[in-house]
């Protein structure tokens, strides 16, 4: 073999291993200017409805998502096949009885290339009254991981400003559904309720045989759909009722819930069904 054959074989050897080892293995904790402390109150209990820790950090988690500046974690396949999990997974969780919120920004190809930040924000409850005091503490430092990290990828630059970003205090609010249903009984027979409701809320009466349709029932701050169902009972009839009550909580320990307004509700459908 002459020299000119050697050459080239390695020179083709140094290729390959140049390709094979490009990048390093990053795994430490990198500090930067974050820090600060976000505060929330909410009520613990809406009329007999409690409510969960769970649903606040979920909530937190969710508006983060919501004012990521980058975008948020997905899969996909790249253009040879290899499975890809690329951008930022915003998760809440609870670990003997502490509440986190985790932001982590993530590349991921196959089982070769992991490149990821990892920022875990704290979050400390104090229960006043009948209000739950939440602080979510913002970090100051994250976790650095990268099985080949390459001479200018841009992940950690876009790590931190993203989660100096999320530290900022902004609106918080938990919409939630509560499901109201029950039972009328009636002199009257189950065609004439049923008929009633037809009439009285303006929806053409169709006879079926089992008496079940969904009618909007409008109060003063309401008009909601209802579940109705009709059948005899006992030489009258028996009406069986249902229907969702949406409302929120606000920080600040407030909410849109108003029980007149069920009231109001279900005394609408009681009339009908006597009328």
């Amino acid at each position: 073999m002459n020299t000119l054959k050697l050459a080239m074989i390695f020179f083709v050897l140094l290729l390959t291993v140049g390709c094979i080892s490009t990048g390093k293995k990053v795994d430490t904790t990198v500090k930067y200017n974050g820090g600060g402390v976000l505060e929330y109150t909410f009520l613990k209990q809406v009329d007999d409805t409690k409510i969960q820790i769970s649903e606040v950090t979920r909530q937190i988690a969710k508006n983060f998502k919501k004012n990521s500046l980058f975008e948020l974690e997905k899969s996909y396949r790249g253009e040879h096949g290899s499975a890809i999990t690329s951008g930022f997974g915003i998760y809440s969780y609870s670990k003997n009885s502490n509440h986190y919120i985790e932001v982590k920004n993530n590349f991921k190809v196959g089982t070769y290339e992991d490149d990821n930040q990892t920022a875990i924000f704290n979050v400390d409850v104090k229960d006043v009254g009948d209000l739950y005091n939440i602080s979510v503490h913002c970090p100051n430092e994250f976790k650095d991981k990268a099985l080949k990290r390459k001479e200018g990828d841009f992940n950690v630059p876009q790590a931190i400003k993203n989660f100096v970003h999320l530290c900022k205090q902004r609106p918080l609010k938990i919409t939630k559904t509560k499901y109201i249903k029950g039972e009328i009984d009636s002199k009257f027979t189950s065609e004439d309720v049923f008929a009633n409701f037809s009439r009285i809320l303006n929806k053409p009466y169709k006879p079926s045989k089992n008496n079940k349709e969904t009618f909007y029932v409008k109060t003063k701050n309401l008009n909601t759909p209802v579940d109705i169902s009709v059948f005899p009972y006992r030489g009258g009839s028996k009406t069986s009722y249902s229907f969702r009550y949406d409302y929120e909580l606000h920080d600040g320990g407030t909410t849109t819930y108003n029980l007149e307004d069920i009231t109001t509700l279900t005394g609408k459908i009681t009339s009908i069904v006597n009328n």
